[in-house]
């Protein structure tokens, strides 16, 4: 259950995210209106200058009005935890993960994939839309996802430890009107008695949030903002998107960071197998973390 200070913190997030998306998508639309009457007023001797180039990274111009409304649909369903908040729902008694719900989570997550990839696969073959294929053959390939995936953790964790040298970890966590800055997963990987709920925890945050949140805010919820904000906009907007979603006041900086790393590794790569291995490996070695700490394997900094 949100905090107050957890759920006006999202709500800060939400409206940012907005914010940069609707000027994006300003700025982008005044740019193709300019070159439209550049064109129209260019004698006809003379050729009209050239379109900005498209489709230098991940392909956007096959999305259409119809996947605004997808995407809209999709983050009001992310959302619904804020949107409880708003109607009151804050506070209280921690939340106890168990196994429906964790069951629960994994079919929505499923149902959400399956969602985007409904209102993808009729226009676009699901290879050269992921870009499946990647990374082939190509050594330089494997040398980037090598050494890409690791540098993006460990930033990742740089950021996090800066935080926490600067203390404003601890004044974010003195904000929290009592949280501990943990998210509800993390807190049932410390308490949960059953190995099944274990290992299904395990599996959700390593396997499935990686695959199923890639595929739609890398591979969906990007792109469509891409194509009518610009490359800039989507990617900071999306990453603020997807940070808010874990609502996690303390992890919101760090979340966001490691989202526009992925973004940019998909942008890169143009394959989505590039941000699901950062996002595994990110999560993964937090499992293990988690583990070591409950089974007294290692001691993890507080």
């Amino acid at each position: 259950m949100l905090t107050p200070f957890t759920m006006w913190l999202c709500t800060g997030t939400l409206i940012a995210a907005l914010v940069v998306l609707g000027l994006g998508a300003a700025i982008r639309g005044r740019s193709r209106r300019r070159l439209a009457m550049t064109a129209l007023e260019a004698p006809e001797e003379m050729a009209p200058p050239p379109l900005p180039e498209e489709e230098k990274g991940v392909a956007s111009d096959f999305y259409r009005p119809f996947d605004l409304l997808v995407c809209t649909i999709l983050l009001t369903l992310y959302l619904s935890t804020l949107i409880g908040g708003w109607m009151g729902n804050v506070g209280g008694e921690p939340v106890e993960i168990d196994r429906t719900d964790l069951v629960a989570g994994i079919v929505t997550q499923a149902f959400f994939t399956f969602m985007v990839v409904g209102a993808v696969i009729w226009r676009r073959n699901p290879v050269l839309w992921l870009g499946l294929r990647w990374p082939g053959a190509d050594l330089r390939q494997w040398l980037i996802a090598l050494v890409g995936i690791p540098a993006a953790v460990v930033a990742t964790w740089m950021v996090a430890v800066v935080m926490h040298a600067s203390g404003f970890l601890d004044y974010l966590t003195s904000l929290d009107g009592g949280g501990d800055g943990k998210q509800e997963v993390v807190k049932a990987f410390e308490t949960t008695q059953d190995p099944v709920n274990l290992f299904l925890l395990a599996f959700m945050a390593s396997v499935v949030a990686p695959v199923t949140e890639e595929i739609i805010f890398r591979g969906y919820v990007y792109p469509v903002a891409k194509r009518y904000c610009g490359v800039v906009a989507a990617a900071l907007g999306s990453s603020l998107l997807f940070a808010l979603i874990h609502y996690n006041a303390v992890g919101l900086i760090p979340l966001a960071f490691l989202s526009i790393l992925m973004t940019v590794a998909y942008e890169k790569t143009r394959s989505i197998w590039m941000p699901i291995a950062i996002h595994m490996a990110f999560n993964s070695a937090t499992v293990l973390a988690q583990l070591g700490q409950r089974f007294g394997w290692w001691e993890v900094p507080q």
